[in-house]
This record gives C-alpha cells, structure tokens and sequence, in this order.
C-alpha cells in the first residue's frame, strides 16, 4: 500500500516541488480545509449509520476515590487506561547490568493541616554537598510533619548517595501542590532544604507537569504509592520511569509530549530508536504473559504496564531499572516492599525470580506511538469511552472523587465442587471469594486454608484432601478499612465404601455349597462413615442390609450389593456367584393376574388391575418394581393406566428368595385424532386430498375411506386419498384405527376445482449483499452509495497530497541546514559518560 501511495503522489505533486515556501503554506492549508470538509460532509451524512463496538467493562466498585490516595481527574495522564487501538512501537530497552532494581523515590507530603514549615533555599544539588543547611533565602511556607526526615545527599538515603528527591507537598488548602528539587531534611525538627521549585498544580486536576527535573512530570502522578504493591494489591494508573539514557534517543530535543523538556535538550542520549524520548509512554502488549512470571509483585507491575503503561520521567545515570515509588510520613514502599514479601525491593541482575521478572517486563516494552496532546483532547472528551491511543481502553477510567470511606468492603464466597449430603463434597473444591467497596474500592483481598499462611487471593483456590476443611479470608479498601475475616468449614469424601462377603455354609462335592447357606455383608468407609448397605438376589428387589441373609434353591445364584456412606458416595456395584445343590427346599414363586379389557396387539383398552401371587401361601413376601423405580412390599392389587408399562415381582421366604420375573403391560384406550391439512380444502382434480393424522401410543395401523357414501375401504397407513376427481363439491369420511384397536372418524368436506392454484414451492431468502468495503470492528458502516465512494476519494487524495508538500518541505529545511553547516555530523551530539549517581538535572532553572 506504501509503496501505491508513494507512486501516486510521486505522479500527482512532483510540479510543486519547486514551490516557494508560502506558496506550500497556502497549498496545505487550502488541502487541509478540503480534507476536514470532506470528513466533516461524509458524517453529516452518516451520521445515522454510524455505531460504535462494544462498551468498556462495567467501572469499579468504588462510587468514589480519595484525591490523596488516587489523585487527578479521571481524564490524567495519569489515570488513563490504554485503548484497543493503541499503535505499539519495539522500545528495545536494553538489560540492565547494573542493579535489576534500585529505588529512587519520590517524596510525597500531602497533610495539609500538619505544622506550617518554611523551606529554604540549598545550592548543594548532586555534588558535594549535603543540602542539609540552607544557603540562601526561604523558598515557601508549606505544611509538613515535624518529625518527617529526608536524607540529603551523602547520608545514607536509601535512594542513593544524591538522590534525586523531586518532592510534591500539598498546600493547606487541599488542592495546590508545591514541587521542588531536591528536597531535604536531614535531622527532624530542622528546617528543610530545597533548590528548585516548579509550576504548581491541582490536586484535582489533570497534574501533568511537576518537579523532575530530566521531563518536567509530576512528583505525584505515576507514582507507585504505599498499599499498592502489596500482596493481592493493583497499581490502577500509569507509573512513572527513572531509567538508563543509553535507551533515549536524542535527536527531537530528546523529548516528546506530555514531557517538555530534557536533560539538556538531550545531550548524553545514546539510544537509536526515534519514538523513545524522555516523555514515552511504555508498556507491553496485551500478549505479553503475566501468568508466566515467578513473583506476585512481577505480576502486579506487568498488569499495571498492560492495562496502564509508564511515563519516562528521568534518566537513571546507570545501567539500573526504575519505576518511582512513594517515600512520606506514612511510610516508605522500599520498607513495605520487604515487610510483605520478605525480599527486598532493590534486587540484583537475576538474584531472585523478582529481579528475572523485572528483566522480562522491561526488555518487552513498547512505546504507546499513537499517543500525542491532541489524541489526549479527544479520549478526554470522550467520558470513559475511549482509552489512551484510541479504542475501547482496557480497564475502567478512574471513579470520580467522593467522600472520606470509613466502610470496610462487603466480602462474599462461593464454593463449587461435586455436592453430596449435608456439608459433604464429593470431589476437590474450588473456592471463589468477591470482594466489592462502595467507597474507595477494594485494594487487596486476602485468603488461607486450614490455618495456614496468609497470601494474597487472586484467582479462586482449590482445596483437596479428605476430611474437614476452613478456609478463611478478608479484604482491604484504598481507605485502608479492613472487613472482618470470614470462612467457610466443609468436608471432602470423595472415596466410596467398600463392601465385603462372607458365606457361611457346606461346601458341596465339585464346587459350590449345599444348600442352604447364610450370607453376611460388611462395609467400611473411612471418612463420613457407612450409612447403609443394599443388596439383592437374582436381580429382584433391592433390600437393605440389616443381618445375615439366608440363600437356598439348587442352581447358581447371582448376589449384588453396594454401599453407601454419610457424604453421598455410593460404592459401584459388587457382584458374586453362587452355585447351590441338594436342596429340599422349594423357591417360592411370584405370579401376577391382569383385569381389563383387551384391545388388540396384546394392547388393554381399559384400566388393568394387577394381582400378584405367590406358591407358599402365606408364608411369602412379594416385592414389585414398577417403570424401574422403587422396590415396594406387596399387599393389594393396584392399577395401570394408559402407556408402556414394566413389572418386576420377586416372591421370598424364610428360606430365600425365588427368581425375579417381569411383565409388559400396554394400556392405550384413547382414539386417534384426525384433521383436514386445511381450513376448507380446495384441490385440483388431479391433486390427492391430504389430511393429518395422530395417535401418541400404539400408533396407526390403516387407514378406512368413504368418498361421498360409498363404503368404507382401506388404503394403508398414508393419510392421502388420491384422484382423479370430479369438479364440484365431495366429502370424505375417515377412519383411523390404532394398534390396540382404537378407531377415530373424521369428515372432510373439500371442493374440486380444475382452476384452483397449486401449492407453490417454498423460495429460500433473499442472502443480504456483502459489503463493498469492509470496515473493521468497532466502527460498523451500515449504508453505503455513491457520496461514500466520492467522499472517501477525496479524503485520500487530500491525505496523499498533503503527505508529499510536508515532506518536501522537510528535505528543503534539512538542505538549507547542510549548506549553513557542512561539516555537521550526527556524531557531534556532545554526549557525556554519565555519573553513577543519580544525577539526571543538569538543565534544571538556576
């Protein structure tokens, strides 16, 4: 397509190359007002057919969010989710050699009713110097904790021997935000120190610009705040990096928007590739695998870089990675970090699977390329449909701000699994726990099982083993209000019993036993315990087992049985057979007597009444099963009514138990049905006269016909008399006869007429025509015409043409400047091996 296009333009624009430059100005401008009334005409008239994919996800739980935990407006840099469309560009960012992780915090004092302190000004920056001492005259008055201590340069920070400590500090009015650099305060109590100060922002703003030095971003927004990057935490915003410079290209003034500026303009850039500049926003791509990362917190900072990204705010001054966390009166991330984790957060290069994570997310980022301020005015004014670059964003814009939380989450659990009796499972169980906060959302959620460790839930857990469980769990908001530990107790059994036999009798000569014989069954379950045994001979009726059971009768004999335990499980069936000889008992024997009338076919017509008897007299027990349910004791006869039906009947003494027997018993009393195909049929002389025809049991056997009086003869089983026919007026009368005898009549009047029309054939649906141009998901173009096609001409002709002026004109600026400049070459960049500090403001105002 490149190359089309380049052809075209190379034909269409090649007599302007000689143009002046305010001619070119007036040509661009003429062919953009073309093009933005071009587009505007094409969905002036579209403006109907035009629809949008799918909404983002439903927001978060959260009505609310606390500016000091969640700062900025929804629409921040800060806190914009990445969109769909978001074109990546390969960042290429080089292993660090250095330290996998070294921090670098920003300090964050947001008490605006702390003690109202005055910072003065120190000239020590990142030299020799300690910025322990003011030096020069009061910078501002801002509140800030008496007690609250910064390390100044060569005083054991943890962020360095010169830290770079860019600083935001909240006003006592809640909203402004004072930034400076470097900040300091050595001993508590003493007055702090700073240099620089910045444009202030709002609380509640946007917050783009701030106090690091090497970009001109915030000291607040990006940061990786306390709570966040714990266990079951998110980091739901953007971060903010302090990286490497032999990774920033410096050519462009070595920065891009939202950054407005660089380390002196990008001199000590090394980096090759154009689209990484201090002001980048990186990120991997939806298709990078969290799930394959060693450690929690890897996994927490890879969804933050997917879902959100991270700004490059500063340059590291050595081979290290960053992204800046949070360092307050509250506390220090670093400190947290090792508190939860038990490791810390510096890390060298492939110590721990945190430091091999660290290097797998770092050297699989990409710059957010479609990203740029007028592309940020458009997904603001989009109210959370949009996410940055374009598209669907893959998470929820931020919640709006709302009132202090003092309400701990609501927590809820469900569990899934094979369900058997009571509290009882049949298989492992998954446990599924959801938390959800009405104010400030929910900021991690934890989970342990049977007195275990604690550790962060984030997926559902499974939990086996047989016998009784717990499984206990709670949830934390942003607010940091902590929901009561609740659990859930259940007991896994997921082994049947098992049954044994034991027959006690004579053997007899060539195998088998003499009868009779006693049978005695035995089940164990080692878990919920046995809670009946079932068993059966010669598969009769089934029977619960609660003694010895006597057998007799010479032949082979089949015993089944089975257990069953407290918690559901049913042991497979267990099957034994015995041969029995020389027997002087008789088995009893169970018959059964049916009333009703018959039909044909074997079919009743009625009702049937069923009695069952047995040869031994009184002494005997029958037991039934009707349709394969339930065994029952025999003791009155009972009825049928219409189907299919099936009888078992076994009969048994006190000797043992005679052989199951079974019977059918049909019963169909109820008439076929029968219909004209039509209301008042009109047919053709040569056309069959169809009617419909119906019988739920024992189906339709023939059908008998009348035509006009004459006697009734049979045609089968079609429900069709055919002509030929004579035009006029004619009835038929139809009988339908059912396989048990049932017969149903019908008279069908119709109307012969040579000139009636005959049934057309069905003609499928119209197919719907497919697109002219296919448009790509989630803009769908529901009509299309002429003005479509001339419109969308246009607007590439004008993009076309405008592409060739611009590049003309930037190969005249360069020409311009070799002439001025011949002995120029990219190598002059007056590059600098940088510090192993964290030195990164050399440009910084004096």
């Amino acid at each position: 397509m490149h190359a089309n296009a380049n052809a075209l333009m190379g034909h269409g624009v090649g007599a302007h190359a000689t143009l002046t430059r305010p001619d070119r100005r007036v040509l661009v401008a003429v062919l953009m007002g073309l093009l933005v009334a071009t587009s505007l005409a094409y969905v002036a008239t579209h403006q109907d057919s035009i629809a949008f994919g799918s909404n983002p996800g439903p927001g978060p739980t959260a009505s609310g969010r606390d500016a000091l935990l969640w700062p900025f407006s929804r629409d921040s840099i800060w806190n914009l989710p990445i969109g769909a469309n978001a074109r990546y560009v390969w960042a290429g960012i080089r292993h660090a050699t250095a330290m996998a992780y070294f921090t670098d915090a920003d300090v964050l004092v947001l008490e605006p009713s702390a003690p109202s302190t005055t910072v003065y000004t120190s000239y020590d920056d990142w030299g020799g110097g300690d910025r322990c001492s003011a030096q020069g005259p009061a910078l501002f008055t801002v509140p800030i904790p008496s007690g609250f201590v910064v390390p100044g340069s060569h005083q054991g920070s943890p962020d360095g021997n010169t830290p770079n400590a860019a600083t935001a500090i909240l006003a006592s009015d809640g909203h402004t935000l004072i930034q400076t650099q470097p900040f300091a305060r050595c001993v508590a109590g003493n007055s702090p120190t700073s240099h620089y100060m910045f444009g202030s922002e709002d609380l509640y703003g946007t917050g783009e610009t701030g106090s690091h030095g090497g970009s001109g971003l915030s000291a607040l927004g990006g940061t990786v705040r306390l709570g966040e990057l714990v266990p079951g935490g998110a980091i739901r915003h953007s971060m903010k990096l302090n990286i490497d410079s032999a990774n920033f290209y410096p050519g462009l003034g070595g920065y891009r928007w939202p950054a407005w500026k660089s380390d002196a303009g990008g001199a000590g850039y090394s980096g090759s590739i154009p689209e990484v500049r201090m002001g980048s926003l990186l990120a991997v791509r939806t298709d990078f695998s969290i799930a394959s990362l060693e450690s929690e917190p890897g996994k927490i900072v890879a969804r933050s870089f997917m879902d959100y990204g991270a700004y490059i705010v500063d340059t590291s001054g050595w081979s290290i990675y960053n992204f800046v966390t949070e360092r307050s009166p509250k506390g220090a991330v670093q400190d947290e970090f090792q508190n939860v984790w038990g490791y810390s957060l510096n890390t060298g290069v492939g110590a721990n699977g945190w430091a091999r994570d660290l290097d797998k997310i770092f050297t699989n980022l990409y710059v957010v390329d479609s990203w740029d301020a007028g592309v940020w005015n458009t997904v603001s004014a989009s109210a959370g449909s949009l996410g940055v670059g374009g598209g669907v964003p893959h998470v929820a814009w931020a919640p709006d701000f709302g009132t202090s939380d003092t309400t701990p989450p609501e927590i809820l659990s469900t569990l899934s699994g094979t369900a058997g009796s009571g509290n009882w499972y049949l298989s492992s169980v998954g446990v599924t726990v959801s938390a959800t906060d009405a104010g400030s959302g929910v900021a991690s959620t934890q989970i342990r099982k049977d007195g275990g460790a604690w550790g962060p839930y984030t997926a559902p857990i499974t939990v086996s083993g047989e016998g009784s469980h717990t499984v206990e769990y709670y949830a934390k908001d942003a607010a940091g209000n902590t929901a009561p530990t609740k659990s859930r107790t259940f007991s896994i059994d997921t082994v049947a019993p098992v049954t044994g036999i034991s027959i006690a009798g004579t053997p007899a000569p060539g195998g088998g036993y003499l009868s009779p014989v006693s049978i005695t069954l035995s089940s164990s379950d080692l878990t919920s315990g046995v809670t009946a045994t079932q068993y059966r001979v010669d598969s009769g009726a089934w029977r619960s087992y609660a003694g010895p059971v006597p057998l007799a009768g010479n032949g082979t004999h089949i015993l089944e049985t089975f257990g069953s335990d407290a918690a559901g499980n049913r042991e497979a069936t267990r099957s034994q057979s015995l041969t029995l000889k020389g027997a002087a008992w008789i088995p009893p024997l169970s018959t059964m007597s049916a009333a009703g009338t018959s039909g044909t076919n074997g079919w009743y017509v009625t009702p049937v009444t069923v009695t069952l008897h047995a040869t031994s007299g009184s002494t005997a027990t029958i037991s039934y099963s009707i349709d394969n349910g339930p065994w029952t004791t025999y003791s009155n006869p009972f009825k049928f009514q219409e189907g299919r039906h099936f009888l078992a009947h076994q009969a048994s003494d006190s000797g043992g138990y005679g052989p199951a027997k079974s019977e059918t018993i049909i019963v169909d009393w109820t008439a076929p049905t029968l219909a004209p195909s039509s209301g008042n049929p009109v047919i053709r002389p040569d056309t069959s006269l169809v009617w419909i025809g119906s019988d739920a049991l024992s189906g339709i056997v023939r059908y008998e016909v009348s035509v006009d009086g004459s006697a009734f003869r049979a045609i089968g089983t079609e429900p069709q008399l055919a002509g030929p026919w004579t035009v006029g007026s004619h009835s038929v009368s139809v009988k339908a006869v059912d396989g048990a005898g049932n017969v149903g009549t019908k008279t069908i009047p119709f109307r012969v007429d040579a000139n009636a029309p005959a049934a057309p054939a069905p003609t499928p649906a119209p197919a719907p025509p497919a697109p002219a141009f296919p448009i790509p998901n989630p803009l769908t173009i529901l009509r299309s015409g002429n003005l479509y096609y001339i419109l969308t001409f246009i607007a590439l002709t004008v993009t076309s043409l405008l592409v060739r002026l611009l590049r003309k004109g930037r190969e005249a600026r360069r020409e311009r400047a070799r002439s001025r400049d011949p002995d120029r070459t990219s190598s002059d960049s007056g590059w600098a091996e940088p510090s192993e500090e964290l030195d990164d403001d050399s440009d910084l105002p004096m």
